[in-house]
């Protein structure tokens, strides 16, 4: 999962230094539920795509009001995941990386908001919010 490029020749090189579970456990960290950032780059690769997705939106309570759709600029596709929940659709910060970022860049009202009823009981958002 985690995989570089040996210098001169090419060749690909996993990181022996930590197990197999430690280095997807860190990458999950950072990529969640994005399947194309979690097998198809690096750890490093991630967290700088994250990094650059948050920092793209200007309006940060436009993500957390969900008022944007996925091919705007404000990359909610990257940044939000979206599932349904006993019939309902729902999103959520696509990782805890991505929760902690935005979270610092939001009001401490609409932080309040998002951890309301609904929210509390649903058992995937556990843990992110």
């Amino acid at each position: 999962l985690d995989v570089g490029r040996s210098a001169g020749m090419g060749i690909k090189t996993v990181n022996e230094s930590k197990s197999r579970e430690e280095r997807v456990r860190q990458k999950y960290y950072f990529a969640g539920g994005s399947c194309r950032l979690m097998f198809d780059k690096t750890t490093a690769q991630v967290k700088t795509k994250m990094l650059e997705a948050v920092a793209g939106v200007p309006d940060i309570q436009v993500i957390f009001r969900g008022d944007v759709g996925e091919t705007s600029p404000q990359a909610v596709n990257r940044l939000m995941a979206t599932f349904f929940h006993e019939g309902e659709q729902t999103w959520m910060p696509v990782s805890k990386f991505v929760a902690a970022k935005l979270a610092s860049r939001a009001k401490t009202s609409t932080l309040k908001s998002l951890v309301s009823d609904s929210t509390i009981r649903n058992p995937s958002v556990k843990g992110c919010l």
